[in-house]
């Protein structure tokens, strides 16, 4: 009788048309930033649920059955991605869009030098890039103070993971990237991750990202 039960289960799922395919949803969560013709968004993906943030605010999306991909629909907007590679993003009254994962545009300098991951704050501005080879370059104070130290194996408790080093003045710095979201405080644009820099007792807090992979 069991046996019976699955050969009919099995055949009624080979049966089903190709619109009503059940959402393939990502088994473990994930977070990318994508660029949507000129808009940056995040999203969170966590089995059938995916959390965007758009320049307007945070939505839910729910995974609905797709004949490809994996589609999200909620708040009046849906979100379709295409494996890891690209995304369609549709918003009531607005032409659909392609998205894109990766950093923004402006970043491409710093992604071919070879950073990882970029750090960005405001007020007063400042930026942090870490490199493969053990580099870390910290610009702040609107680029006029610029430190180079070396990468240490960071220290990972929790949600967050922890840099200390020292400058080539020798001062000590402290550099935690927090899982966490976090929004820009002048562009808006999501990240995700919140990233706080601590240089010879001085504190600046700003967001970050991953420049390669997800």
């Amino acid at each position: 009788m069991m046996r019976l039960s699955v050969v009919i289960a099995a055949a009624l799922a080979a049966c089903a048309p190709v619109g009503d395919r059940a959402p393939e949803v990502a088994a473990e969560p994930s977070t990318v930033v994508y660029q949507c013709d000129g808009m940056q968004v995040m999203a969170a993906f966590n089995g059938p649920a995916a959390t965007l943030w758009l320049p307007d605010g945070t939505h839910l999306l729910t995974a609905t059955p797709a004949a490809s991909g994996v589609r999200y629909e909620g708040d009046g907007l849906l979100f379709w991605t295409k494996g890891q590679t690209s995304a369609l993003l549709d918003r009531p009254g607005e032409v659909s869009v392609v998205c894109e994962p990766g950093p923004p545009p402006s970043w491409r300098g710093v992604v071919e030098a070879g950073a990882t991951f970029r750090a960005i704050g405001q007020e007063p501005g400042w930026l942090l890039d870490l490199y493969p080879d053990g580099r870390l370059h910290l610009r702040a104070d609107y680029g006029t103070l610029q430190v180079y130290a070396p990468v240490p194996e960071p220290r990972v408790e929790g949600d967050t993971m922890t840099y200390e080093t020292r400058t080539d003045s020798n001062a000590p710095l402290r550099v935690e990237i927090i899982d966490q979201p976090c929004r820009d405080g002048m562009s808006g644009h999501p990240f995700p991750k919140t990233v706080r820099v601590t240089l010879d007792g001085t504190s600046w807090q700003g967001c970050g990202m991953a420049l390669a992979g997800r």
